[in-house]
């Protein structure tokens, strides 16, 4: 028994590892959006998290690896969220998986 709760936490704790990607939300009022000539999209919450296990935390970002469709979604999202001063939901990666150094964004919405 005692091997098998072993064996059942090993696998447990090492889940997040594995899917790295989308695991947190947090909704706020966005503040700043920058573009950038690359495709990178950088973003700010009025409440943006302070600290991250591997990003750079002053900034959400939607990477360069999306797809002009997604970026194109998220972004008028974004701007209308921003224009309007109505907190949006983001979705994004807490622990690792930046976007461009910055803390990459799954889903805006």
């Amino acid at each position: 028994m005692k091997k098998m709760i072993f064996i059942l936490s090993f696998i447990l704790a090492n889940v997040n590892v594995v899917y790295a990607g989308y695991n947190d939300n947090m909704v706020g009022e966005v503040t700043a959006v920058m573009t950038y000539a690359n495709g990178l999209i950088l973003f700010r919450l009025h409440n943006q998290p302070s600290s991250h296990a591997s990003c750079n935390s002053s900034y959400f970002a939607i990477a360069t690896n999306v797809t002009d469709i997604a970026v194109s979604r998220m972004l008028s999202r974004l701007l209308v969220a921003h224009t309007t001063k109505i907190p949006v939901n983001i979705g994004f990666d807490n622990a690792g998986d930046g976007g461009d150094g910055y803390i990459r964004v799954h889903r805006v919405g």
